[in-house]
């Protein structure tokens, strides 16, 4: 088995790293983990609240909602690769886009709308698909380093982006990251994403088994995974997004309130290896429910730690143990109780209900805090993170497409 594992990660390295710099770039990387860089100075330039600009996310939730399945089924159908790539150009084309909007607010709104319209492609749906194909033995291994690019995008993104914005200004950190996506993310994924891991249903035997989607939808375990993923990322994106804004309220200097999510990014991306690793050798529920209690930690830890920097500390590492393992959770199970048949259109749907956290934590959160303070999101970001746990514990230990009767499908 080991010799097995050693020889898929031989062949597979290039698609690991090319889905990995993909993922640094896309809608789960970058722009994810740099969103809260932006509140206050747009804040300080336009006069906007941070209520009505974290609301930009839930206009990057409706075109990710419209375009995700459709992305899937596109991926499914053509191959990771050829969808992948010009999406990563798109995504830049709009982050072009961003840095030149105001005073009006619609314009900002347009703009998050076509991040994520036109780079609907660069989410993991894509990356993790690719993966998927190559690997079987070490998958929960190869998922883990494949999505430390988001964690790259947390630990070297943030601050660096952060870095252009104070020395720059704004407008110049949004030009940063397009062009990171443009002159970086596409050409090591257009040269490297393996051509074994873009094979269509029609010529590879692996892609075609599990479930279609409609089959999928009539179990209960689809629901169960969204469900989780749902209220893990309302939890966690409210938490993250405003996490910047927060530790400066608290007295940090924007700078070092950059540093201490780069620690949080940094926790990601040892837990995401060590999760990956785990799920390949323990029970994969058991495995999600104990790891996903450590954002319950620290959500509990910022609401009554004040300005306590040891604090702040053990709550942003508590934070990224966890809090980034969802989408890892939501790729590993995917395939594994859905299997690789549909893969693109399931966990397009499944990703529709991620991308609603997404777009509902951040201005949720916003809006508390404008009309009371964090401290009522905080509590409330621990109970959804303690149920989203719960829920993926709770999952079939058993796959449910290799039952005898899913296997007569």
């Amino acid at each position: 088995m080991a010799d097995s594992t050693a020889g898929e990660f031989k062949a597979g390295w290039p698609t690991v790293l090319a889905a990995a710099v993909g993922a640094c770039s896309g809608l789960t990387g970058l722009a994810f983990y740099t969103f809260g860089l932006f509140v206050k100075p747009l804040s300080e330039a336009f006069g906007w609240s941070r209520g009505q600009i974290t609301l930009g996310m839930s206009f990057i939730t409706l075109g990710t909602v419209i375009s995700a399945p459709l992305a899937g089924w596109l991926i499914d159908r053509y191959g990771v690769r050829r969808i992948a790539a010009p999406s990563l150009l798109g995504l830049g084309l709009a982050y072009a886009l961003t840095a030149q909007v105001g005073p009006a607010l619609w314009t900002f709104y347009a703009a998050c709308m076509g991040i994520a319209l036109l780079g609907c492609a660069t989410s993991p749906i894509s990356w993790t698909r690719a993966v998927n194909l190559q690997f079987s033995r070490g998958r929960g291994l190869a998922l883990g380093l494949t999505l430390l690019g988001s964690a790259t995008a947390g630990v070297v993104g943030a601050p660096a982006v952060q870095m252009v914005i104070v020395d720059h200004g704004w407008r110049a950190g949004y030009m940063a990251v397009a062009g990171f996506a443009v002159l970086a993310a596409f050409p090591v994924v257009a040269l490297l994403l393996g051509r074994g891991a873009t094979r269509t249903s029609a010529d590879n035997p692996t892609a075609r088994a599990g479930m279609t989607l409609p089959e999928a939808l009539r179990t209960p375990t689809f629901w169960m995974i969204g469900g989780a993923i749902l209220l893990l990322i309302t939890a966690q994106s409210g938490v993250i997004v405003h996490l910047v804004p927060l530790l400066t309220d608290r007295g940090l200097p924007r700078v070092e309130a950059a540093g201490l999510a780069g620690v949080m990014g940094a926790a990601i991306f040892i837990s995401r290896g060590v999760i990956g690793a785990m799920l390949d050798r323990f029970s994969p529920p058991l495995v999600a429910g104990v790891s996903l209690l450590a954002p319950v930690g620290a959500a509990v830890i910022l609401a009554v730690c004040g300005a306590d920097r040891l604090g702040l500390l053990a709550a942003v590492i508590l934070l990224g143990l966890g809090a980034g393992a969802e989408i890892d959770f939501l790729s590993f199970f995917t395939v594994r109780h859905f299997g690789l048949r549909a893969y693109g259109r399931i966990y397009g749907w499944l990703f529709a209900m991620f991308s609603i956290g997404n777009g509902v934590g951040a201005p949720l959160v916003g809006a508390i805090y404008d009309r009371l303070s964090y401290q009522p999101a905080l509590w409330g970001a621990a109970v959804l993170f303690a149920c989203g746990a719960g829920l993926f514990a709770a999952l079939a230990w058993r796959p449910v497409w290799a039952t005898p009767t899913s296997q007569a499908l």
